[in-house]
């Protein structure tokens, strides 16, 4: 939502799905970016380029907000938190991506097997030859 303020809502007073951002949540997005207090124009123009850049890599809302907010915290026009970090992802929780870290104990488990058969391939052929 880039509008000023629209992560505000009457949380504390459990009225937050009276605000513009429960709006969008119960109309069934999953996510909503909104902000906590007012930005500029050409603030949330950039912020919005570098989310969009992100999620169409791959990522989810909010790895893609992160990055975003950390381009423009690197960014010397937008280095100024009071520019990007107003900016939060309301609504579900995202999945944890999965963990492909199995992955490297079958890999070294066949590279040991690997070296092992080819250690004793060489230890057996010596003793032939001798």
């Amino acid at each position: 939502l880039a509008g000023c303020r629209t992560a505000l809502g009457g949380i504390e007073s459990g009225r937050a799905f009276a605000s513009l951002t429960g709006s969008f949540l119960i109309a069934g997005s999953r996510h909503v970016i909104a902000t906590r207090w007012e930005v500029g124009d050409e603030a949330t123009a950039a912020l919005t380029e570098q989310f969009y850049y992100h999620l169409g890599q791959g990522l989810g809302a909010s790895q893609a907000l992160r990055r975003a907010q950390l381009a423009m915290h690197e960014d010397p026009r937008w280095s100024r938190p009071d520019l990007w970090a107003a900016f939060v992802l309301v609504g579900e929780p995202e999945p944890d991506p999965p963990d492909h870290r199995w992955w490297i104990g079958i890999l070294l488990v066949a590279l040991v097997l690997a070296g092992t058969s080819w250690g004793l391939v060489r230890f057996r052929s010596q003793r032939l030859r001798s």
